[in-house]
């Protein structure tokens, strides 16, 4: 079964972004699943079944174009497009960044087509079933950007959403008629109404936990550093509906009807309509529907009076979900969903095998954390690169909380639908029980080297890995043998290398840099404005993705919104050392927030004025350069660094202009460098021809964002560039820009790259000191 199961998700997998007709799913599901009970001994049959007729599927769905050409994104890219749409899914985000799923009307020019939209920053909540009138920038998705980002041109694009509306302005003009909108609206009310009976005597933010543990990641927007403490704990499961509650929910309407003395055929009638309705009241994300279609499998066998076969009730539910949308198997969701239910079949299957002493509740309860754990984990380290040790605990501890809080959470809201005043006495509860969730969650953070960063684990050592998982212990020889052939395949660990990424932010500049004993400095943070923090965005996830608990420097190269805007979000999520700075007196926005951000979170921080600024760990030295005059810009006012790691160096010259470069080789200073990350985004007034020639840089990377509305970079700083014989790296073209150093000498990657496939170039090779006799070097 799991081979079968497998199969089905790598087929998904590649015929991922076809749309084949759910008239499918229609026929085959429900008589594969009477097979399934039936016939328990052909289940492999039924499986190869429905894999065929999944296939056949998705391949008719490989001769119908992904786009139709009437399609409103053949419009994309433009600069302003007036358009009326229906709003469709449940908005996300918050106010002055709302975003919802919509549909544009048929009409002459673009037919009928689903677009994303960004509501304008004043508009209020989009309702489902509403008519708007936008005027706004169109523009296509891009594909990931930075390492470890999800795909989300792929995601969309199985949604039948190729482009997004950045809509600047507009508002709404009635609602729509349709039964499916009129639907929506209804199923969006009741939403609304159990999140607004679940507030009374919360905080902002439990309320925000609670509503995301009832009803689904993206109800209520969590804060990120909550969200943070979460995932790092192995708690992330959470902040979304999942499995559990589909089971907690059908159960408890099972077990009331039975109470009332309902039958069967009612138990499983009103039990299917509750998993249905609470799908839709969620978002209907896949791995929900997965749990939903697993009940109602399980409901069916209510009218049947049959035990449906678990591992076939899974396969039918992947399978169907894979005939209606092949491309849900990229959704971690999903991923995970799948791995953790079959992890549990798989524990329940032992459990009665084995003649165990004592309550078998008791021992479900103790296995199902370790068990899913280890099921979890290989892939969850595969896709993360980090492993939290503390997920195990923290599960047992929250368990019973969980087990408790949903159907007691799902009664508050609606008692406080009809009466606030019992929902805020019942909540005083409600608040103990999500204390307790936070606590815990908090706890498991605080466990030292409980996240564990890992590198990315190639296929066969993966495959490696859930073979022995497979085999189990009853079959422990065969498990070895695997986890043998996982650590042959297993990368070795480099050690003494620098690594550096210049993330794709967007217009503006964010570097990490991690020393070889895994110190990490964060320069620059990237911009945050209209609805978009780049700190949260992109930052925040690379950082957890490498397993950074804490911050050992952070330098703010100059007080403007694109370098800065996106550190606040940083030194909330994360603990910092030291923090440096520009130290100019400036007025603004960015300056206060910075200064807002040191004082806030209690981080130390200096100025040029302080005296030198140097940071060395590991064999990495990073310096602040000096300059001889006064700035007369804050462009000129960056900090210049000199980062150094053994014979290769790489210069971070913040938005410096002529005239401070000017300044700098004036200076007479140490200015030569490899890499050169290109000051001010490549405008037309840096990267001066004296500049470069006293850099002499082999490679140029241009962080910048995509269409720049500055024209950034320039075409004469790209000829000075070229001339200077540097090659020279985009961000908006190749992505975040990734190097790696063993002291002696560079190696590059970036996204079209894959960020997986290293070139080292000869030219950026450090320099080797002149002997002036063997063995002995020059003075």
């Amino acid at each position: 079964m799991l081979a079968a199961l497998a199969l089905t998700l790598v087929a998904g997998a590649a015929l991922g972004g076809l749309r084949p007709p759910p008239a499918v799913v229609v026929l085959v599901v429900p008589l594969a699943a009477v097979a399934a009970w039936r016939w328990p001994g052909r289940v492999t049959r039924v499986c190869l079944l429905i894999g065929l007729l999944a296939g056949a599927a998705a391949w008719r769905g490989v001769r119908a174009p992904l786009l139709h050409p009437a399609d409103l994104a053949h419009l994309a890219p433009r600069r302003h497009l007036a358009v009326e749409v229906i709003v469709e899914g449940p908005p996300e985000g918050g106010a002055g960044a709302w975003r919802a799923l919509c549909r544009a009307p048929a009409g002459p020019r673009w037919g009928s087509s689903r677009v994303l939209v960004r509501f304008p920053s004043e508009a209020r909540r989009p309702a489902p079933g509403e008519r708007w009138r936008l005027a706004g920038r169109l523009v296509r998705f891009s594909g990931p950007m930075n390492p470890g980002a999800p795909d989300v041109r792929a995601i969309w694009a199985a949604r039948g959403v190729h482009a997004t509306l950045r809509a600047s302005e507009g508002g709404p003009i009635g609602r729509s008629r349709h039964p499916g909108d009129r639907a929506r609206a209804a199923v969006d009310a009741l939403r609304l109404g159990l999140l607004r009976g679940l507030a009374p005597g919360l905080s902002a933010e439990r309320h925000a936990l609670l509503g995301s543990l009832l009803l689904g990641a993206g109800a209520a927007p969590v804060p990120e550093a909550m969200a943070g403490r979460f995932r790092d704990a192995g708690l992330a499961h959470l902040l979304a509906a999942s499995g559990a509650q589909v089971a907690l929910l059908g159960g408890l309407v099972v077990a009331l009807v039975r109470g009332l003395g309902g039958g069967p055929i009612l138990q499983a009638g009103l039990g299917a309509a509750g998993l249905v309705l609470y799908l839709a009241l969620t978002g209907g994300a896949p791995g929900m529907v997965r749990a939903t279609l697993m009940g109602l499998v399980g409901l069916a066998g209510l009218v049947l009076e049959a035990s449906p076969v678990p591992f076939a009730a899974l396969w039918v539910a992947v399978a169907g979900l894979v005939v209606i949308d092949p491309a849900c198997v990229a959704d971690l969701g999903f991923q995970f969903s799948v791995l953790a239910t079959y992890a549990l079949l798989r524990l329940a299957q032992a459990c009665a095998w084995a003649e165990l002493p004592g309550p078998a509740w008791l021992w479900a309860g103790l296995a199902t954390p370790i068990v899913t754990w280890a099921w979890v984990t290989p892939w969850q380290a595969h896709v993360f690169h980090v492993v939290p040790l503390a997920g195990i605990p923290a599960n047992w501890a929250s368990g019973p909380l969980i087990g408790w809080l949903t159907p007691w959470s799902l009664g508050v809201a609606v008692l406080g639908a009809a009466w606030p005043g019992g929902a805020a006495l019942a909540n005083h509860l409600t608040a103990l029980g999500l204390a307790a969730l936070e606590e815990i969650a908090a706890r498991a953070v605080a466990v030292p080297g409980q996240l564990v960063p890992v590198p990315a684990i190639p296929p066969l050592a993966l495959g490696g890995i859930y073979l022995a998982l497979a085999c189990g212990l009853a079959r422990w020889r065969w498990a070895l043998v695997s986890l043998g052939l996982a650590l042959c395949c297993w990368p070795a660990s480099s050690k003494n290398e620098l690594h550096v990424a210049v993330l794709a932010v967007g217009q503006g500049d964010a570097i990490v840099i991690r020393t070889p004993g895994g110190a990490v400095a964060l320069v620059d943070g990237g911009p945050a404005g209209a609805g978009s923090d780049a700190g949260a965005r992109v930052v925040l996830p690379h950082l957890r993705q490498l397993g950074v608990r804490r911050l050992a420097l952070v330098v703010a190269s100059h007080p403007h919104m694109d370098h800065v805007g996106g550190l606040p979000a940083v030194v909330r999520a994360l603990p910092v050392d030291e923090a440096w700075e520009a130290g100019v007196p400036a007025e603004g926005a960015a300056p206060r927030l910075l200064l807002a951000s040191w004082l806030q979170a209690g981080v130390p921080w200096r100025t040029p004025a302080a005296g030198a600024l140097v940071w060395r760990r590991d064999g990495v030295e990073l310096r602040g350069l000096p300059r001889r005059s006064r700035p007369t810009s804050l462009n000129d006012a960056s900090l210049v660094l000199r980062l150094r790691h053994g014979g290769c160096t790489m210069l971070l010259p913040g938005d410096l202009e002529a005239p401070g470069e000017r300044d700098l080789v004036a200076g007479g200073g140490t200015l030569a460098a490899q890499v050169l990350k290109v000051g001010h985004h490549g405008a037309r007034g840096s990267s001066s021809e004296g500049w470069l020639a006293a850099v002499r840089p082999a490679l140029a990377i241009v962080s910048v964002g995509a269409a720049s509305v500055h024209g950034h970079p320039h075409p004469e700083a790209l000829g000075r560039l070229a001339a200077a014989g540097a090659e020279v790296l985009r961000t908006d073209h190749q992505g975040a820009i990734l190097l790696r150093s063993d002291g002696r000498r560079w190696s590059v990657t970036d996204g079209r790259a894959g960020w997986g496939r290293w070139r080292g170039l000869s030219a950026l090779e450090a320099p080797r000191p002149r002997l002036d006799a063997p063995g002995r070097p020059a003075p």
